[in-house]
Parts: structure tokens; sequence; C-alpha cells
């Protein structure tokens, strides 16, 4: 029987060994109440691997449940790039761990995700604090990366993007500015290792 001050806490992750791991760290925390998958509506923390937390946070309020009552999301995941660490952010997740990352962190995220505030393991901390000191590329500018990581001439890209060659060029070099880059090849290289497009370099190669 849990007190009625606990933290409920929902654990939803797709790797059973890592959710067996969470549930036993948790757990060692007398003001945690640790439930585990299904659906749990008192739930006001849930831990979540990567895609599930993102529809976790995304998720529209219950029926009859006000704001404050709506659960808090907390990833648990192995991805650290850039890109991921800021769409979570968007979509709403208070809270990143890093696999890797301390018991100390788990817990101190948990109740930190609890009482609303932001929490990031170090790793996610260096990321994000890396990331301050370069301008961020709009979505637009994103669109034209990937395309551009995917080989795509200039014009190629205008034609599938329904714009002109003189816009897409200003695309081209605004990216290059922002990521300071000398050339397309460098830039893709660049937003490659910040986590800022997905798509391999093969194609973009030159031999």
């Amino acid at each position: 029987m849990h007190a009625p001050d606990h933290i409920h806490v929902q654990i939803c992750h797709g790797d059973a060994l890592l959710a067996a791991g969470l549930r036993a760290i948790l757990r060692n925390d007398p003001r945690l109440h640790v439930m585990d998958g299904g659906d749990f509506p008192d739930a006001q923390v849930i831990v979540a691997d990567y895609e599930q937390g993102l529809t976790a946070a995304r998720k529209p309020e219950r029926p009859g449940h006000s704001q404050p009552s709506a659960p808090k999301v907390l990833v648990f995941t192995s991805r650290c790039s850039e890109a991921d660490v800021r769409f979570a952010l968007r979509a709403g997740v208070l809270g990143y761990l890093v696999q890797g990352c301390s018991t100390q962190d788990a817990l101190q995220a948990v109740h930190a995700v609890h009482r609303g505030a932001r929490y990031f393991c170090a790793q996610a901390t260096e990321r994000m604090a890396s990331s301050l000191a370069h301008s961020a590329l709009t979505g637009r500018e994103i669109e034209v990366l990937e395309l551009l990581a995917s080989g795509l001439s200039n014009k190629l890209i205008a034609r599938q993007m329904n714009l002109t060659v003189g816009t897409i060029k200003s695309h081209v070099g605004a990216i290059m500015g922002k990521l300071g880059s000398s050339s397309r090849t460098q830039a893709v290289i660049v937003a490659a290792g910040r986590g800022l497009v997905q798509r391999g370099l093969a194609s973009f190669e030159r031999v």
C-alpha cells in the first residue's frame, strides 16, 4: 500500500532489460510508487524511451484532468544528438537521461520533473551547451540540408521543394555560414557530426 504523497511513476520502455533496471533503481526510493506498462490515470511522471516519451509528451490532456495533473515526461535513451535533444524539448519532454548516466541522475531526474523542472544528465547538458555556440538552423534550412546530404544539386532541391534555384542558393549559403563551413561537403559533415541530418554521406561524397 503506497502513501498518498508518493510520486506515481509509470515506466514505458521498449527495452525490457532497461525497464527492469529502472524499476529496481526507482523502487529503492521510498517516496516513489513505480508502475510498469499499461495506462495508469494517476501517473505523475512517465519514464520512457525516446519514441514513447515524445508520444506521451504530445498526448492531449485526459478529459476531466486539469493541466497540473497531466503526467510529466522523462526520456531515458541512447540517443543524444543535438537534434534529438532539441526535438524532445519542443515536444514537451522535461527530463533527458542518456544510457550510462548514474543512479543518482535517475532519482534526481524523477523528482525534478515531478516539480515541473527540467533535468538533463551531464552528456545531454554538454551537448546542448555546445549547441548554444552555434546559430540554430531554421526548419526550412534543415529540409534543404537533408536533401543536400542525400547528394542532390541545388536545381534538384529547388524542384523537389518547389522553390527557385536562387532561394535554394540563399539557404545553402545560410547553412554554410551557421555551420562555419567553407563548402557544401564540409557543411554536411559538420551537420552529421552534430546529429542534424540522419542520411549517410555516401551519395554526397566525391571520389
